[in-house]
């Protein structure tokens, strides 16, 4: 079973990950990141959280201007707050906005 947590680890990805959401499970004591990328680490250093909103590689659009959408690249955890933040490719292209989880809405696939 995965679980999203914080990363607490400095050194996996060369600090990349440090204080980001990840996606994880648990075997022997080790844990085996899945998300954002495959690395793995000790338990002392993931603490568990609520799971985000959106998940990395989910299809969002912004409420206010509906024809943004995109893609979540990126997801920030807010320690102050105690939220979740989104950065997003649009149209193919990085955007650098952060989004709050109330500014995003899942994109619906139309059949």
């Amino acid at each position: 079973m995965a679980f999203w947590g914080i990363c607490y680890d400095e050194k996996i990805c060369r600090g990349k990950l440090f204080l980001r959401p990840v996606l994880y499970t648990v075997t022997d004591g080790a844990v085996h990141i899945s998300e954002p990328v495959e690395a793995e680490t000790t338990t002392a250093n993931v603490r568990p959280t609520v799971p985000p909103m959106f998940g990395y590689g989910d299809e969002v659009t912004v409420f206010e201007h509906p024809e943004k959408q995109g893609t979540v690249r990126e997801i920030i955890w807010q320690a102050r707050k105690m939220t979740f933040n989104y950065k997003l490719y649009i149209n193919g292209r990085k955007k650098f906005k952060r989004y709050k989880e109330y500014e995003l809405m899942r994109t619906r696939k139309e059949k």
